[in-house]
């Protein structure tokens, strides 16, 4: 009884890890080639697809000759049977009012659907992005540009949610101690871990001499105010009051395209190549414009950021 107990488990993973790469209005396989596939017989997948049925996992209709076809899946519940372990997030570290409300949409809107979902935080895309190809998450938040850059560097990515402009880091400024403009010499912190942090900095400091400090750019700030370094980007919105010492300067618009700007302006969700079964779960799952509703409330302090 237990064997035959086993085995019916066993296929229901099974066969719920096809039908998560599955979408409404394809057409299964055969019950005999599932069958061959798992190494039982016909009988214990067609038990398990009823189960399925039964508890309203999927909806399948029979087409006679023609085979079965998907008509409804919920795909947050397919994960927890084909799994069985907490799908993982990997996001920025949330230093900044929007990057708190993009954490704060993500988990609430999960936590509404009841599915268990971790969101862990790291700096750097690079360091997140390894982590996604280490297999250690399902999934990683970046900016476009970081999503896009990865490629070059031999990370192969897919980008299979995207949030729209104005949800990741806009509205960068220059904070430098004790003089109004870039000048030679000076120490500015880069951040190599992150492809925004470096690429900006360096697009801001071409033709000026000056000498860069790796930094944790979340921890720039501090770094600036304690002396140890000259030069830091921030962004504007999350700057607190400042000693008179201190000066902001905006960044030309010159120095970047509009492209690139909106490009390290959005967020974007990228997971591996190939797995469908997360694209299935992000895309059934969010909601752009309600993200974007969230995290809006969040930066106007309407609503107090829980992740």
């Amino acid at each position: 009884m237990n064997e035959l107990l086993s085995k019916q488990g066993k296929s229901i993973t099974d066969l719920a890890r096809i039908l998560l790469n599955a979408a409404p209005g394809e057409r299964l396989p055969a019950m005999q080639q599932i069958a061959t596939e798992q190494d039982v017989s016909v009988g214990t997948v067609q038990a398990a697809m009823q189960y399925l049925q039964t508890e309203q996992v999927v909806e399948i209709e029979n087409r006679g000759r023609l085979g079965g076809f998907v008509q409804q899946l919920d795909y947050l519940r397919l994960w927890s049977l084909a799994y069985r372990r907490t799908m993982t997030a990997m996001l920025p570290m949330p230093y900044s009012r929007r990057l708190e409300g993009l954490a704060a949409s993500l988990r609430e809107t999960f936590d509404a659907s009841s599915f268990d979902l971790a969101l862990r935080f790291m700096r750097g895309s690079t360091a997140r992005i390894q982590r996604l190809h280490a297999q250690q998450c399902d999934w990683v938040v970046t900016s476009r540009y970081a999503a896009e850059a990865s490629w070059a560097r031999g990370f192969d990515v897919e980008i299979v949610f995207a949030l729209g402009a104005g949800t990741y880091t806009i509205g960068h400024v220059l904070v430098l101690n004790g003089s109004s403009t870039l000048q030679g010499g000076m120490r500015i912190g880069i951040d190599t871990h992150s492809a925004d942090h470096a690429y900006m900095v360096r697009q801001l400091s071409r033709g000026v001499p000056v000498n860069f400090v790796e930094i944790d750019y979340s921890a720039g700030l501090d770094l600036l105010l304690s002396g140890e370094i000259d030069v830091v980007i921030w962004t504007e919105r999350d700057l607190p009051v400042l000693p008179d010492h201190i000066h902001v300067q905006p960044i030309a618009g010159d120095l970047f395209d509009s492209d690139q700007i909106e490009r390290l302006g959005e967020a974007v969700i990228i997971s591996l190549p190939g797995v469908v079964a997360v694209k299935h779960i992000l895309q059934n799952t969010l909601d752009a414009g309600r993200l974007r509703e969230i995290q809006r409330e969040v930066l106007e302090g309407r609503r107090r950021p829980t992740y």
